[in-house]
């Protein structure tokens, strides 16, 4: 099961109000979703710019996995997938650029989902 947030450049990422979300919306996930369990569920925080702050403060815990794409563990009780756009292929960029200006929220979604399952497996 895989959950997804989206913070774009108008919408960035707030280190206290976020963090704080991100827990809440992970746990809630955990508690509701009956095939939702620790081994199967994961939670990825897609950014359209770096989130400096939140990776600075969490460096000893963050892997790189792919130019781009970091595993952040210790903030919640699963680890945390960050995307950056900006840090990634020119594709994908310009997928996303499109997808941001014409997709619905459904949309959006199966999309991401899609992408990062390319891309985080590719």
């Amino acid at each position: 099961m895989r959950k997804l947030r989206f913070k774009s450049i108008t919408n960035t990422f707030r280190m206290n109000k976020d963090l704080y979300k991100i827990g809440v919306y992970i746990g809630g996930i955990l508690l509701r979703e009956k095939e939702a369990d620790l081994t199967n569920t994961t939670f990825t925080l897609v950014s359209s710019k770096k989130p400096a702050k939140l990776l600075k403060t969490y460096k000893n815990n963050t892997q790189i996995l792919k130019k781009g794409v970091y595993c952040i563990e210790g903030i919640s009780i699963i680890p945390i997938n960050v995307i950056v756009i900006e840090e990634i292929d020119l594709e994908f960029e310009k997928e996303i650029q499109i997808l941001k200006e014409f997709g619905t929220k459904e949309d959006r979604s199966e999309f991401l989902n899609e992408i990062l399952k390319r891309y985080l497996n590719g």
